[in-house]
């Protein structure tokens, strides 16, 4: 395990949870409700279905920082692999909400640059996790 690459990985997962997920008409989607974003457009977005993945997001990296740092790897790939469910099923949230604007035509719906960030985190993650130290 490389460490180093780890804690990039967690400092960039962080971060891409103030970055923008999607666009809704004018307002920003993000994991952490930095916009004002807990309701958007009368409920077609409701931060509270994707509160309990956003609280225990910022937990995951916590523990994944202090497995690290005690270069417990076989702690690390499991507390990861909750990590991307939780992504997942806010994905699958931004994608419901998606679908819901498909009604309205004044409406737009675009997906954010907050995708490639988490992508790029969990790369580095998991390149940190299976690359061998050369220690």
């Amino acid at each position: 395990m490389k460490k180093n690459i780890v804690f990039t990985a967690v400092v960039v997962l962080f971060a891409s949870a103030f970055v923008p997920l999607a666009k809704l008409g004018d307002s920003v989607i993000t994991i952490f409700p930095v916009y004002d974003n807990f309701t958007i457009w009368n409920g077609l977005w409701e931060w509270r279905d994707i509160s309990a993945f956003a609280v225990t997001y910022p937990v995951m990296l916590i523990l994944i920082l202090v497995f690290a740092v005690k270069e417990k790897s076989n702690v690390i790939k499991p507390l990861t692999g909750i990590l991307f469910v939780l992504v997942f099923f806010i994905l699958v949230s931004v994608l419901m909400t998606s679908t819901k604007v498909d009604g309205f035509e004044d409406l737009t719906f675009s997906f954010g640059y907050g995708w490639i960030v988490i992508f790029l985190g969990f790369g580095l993650l998991l390149l940190g996790l299976f690359k061998k130290s050369e220690i």
